[in-house]
């Protein structure tokens, strides 16, 4: 459903899904031997995705606005998948249960030209990278991003800081390495984006 409410102030984007997935790739040791670790994908069984997600935005007065979103997502296999030792009913890998996040935005004219200054915080639910559920539990993070902008005739500029607090929280843990090599979230990132438009 998307829905514009209050006289135009209020737009919701609501989804309910059901995703029934055949032959989910999955990623494993080519080989029993220690030495021999090069990852294949093979076909595995079968899963299915159900989720509900939202999204709203809210204009509290003509130049600021806020926006404000979540989700919920359950997705498991439904079938054995014996070659990893997997069973009908785990979580799939890298599934979050749940995610949200708060935005605030507010436009203004500086010098005459149209600008705008901007924060958002994410939050990610925990989850693991394996169908057994096993070893170190990741996400379970919130990242905070800002940034400002404003159009110049034909040309964007917008400064911008992701991750702020410099979250370093692990993102993902391959498995399918002997040394269980491991991802962290991007470090705080300051920078400038130049756009043109023709």
């Amino acid at each position: 459903a998307k829905l514009t409410l209050m006289d135009n102030r209020l737009q919701v984007n609501s989804s309910i899904y059901q995703i029934n997935w055949d032959g989910l790739p999955m990623t494993v040791r080519a080989g029993t031997s220690p030495t021999c670790f090069a990852p294949i994908t093979i076909n595995g069984e079968e899963a299915v995705v159900r989720g509900v997600e939202i999204e709203t935005e809210f204009y509290l007065t003509q130049d600021l606005r806020i926006g404000l979103g979540g989700a919920y997502k359950n997705a498991e296999l439904t079938k054995d998948v014996p070659i990893v030792g997997a069973v009908d009913g785990e979580r799939l890998p890298g599934t979050a249960d749940y995610s949200a996040y708060a935005r605030l935005r507010y436009g203004f004219e500086l010098a005459s030209y149209t600008a705008f200054i901007q924060g958002g915080y994410s939050y990610m639910g925990s989850y693991f990278s394996n169908l057994k559920e096993t070893g170190t539990e990741l996400g379970g993070y919130g990242k905070l991003d800002v940034s400002a902008g404003m159009t110049v005739g034909k040309i964007n500029l917008e400064f911008f800081a992701n991750n702020v607090t410099n979250t370093d929280d692990l993102t993902w843990i391959a498995t399918v390495f002997p040394d269980n090599r491991g991802y962290r979230l991007k470090p705080r990132t300051i920078g400038l984006n130049i756009g043109y438009q023709f």
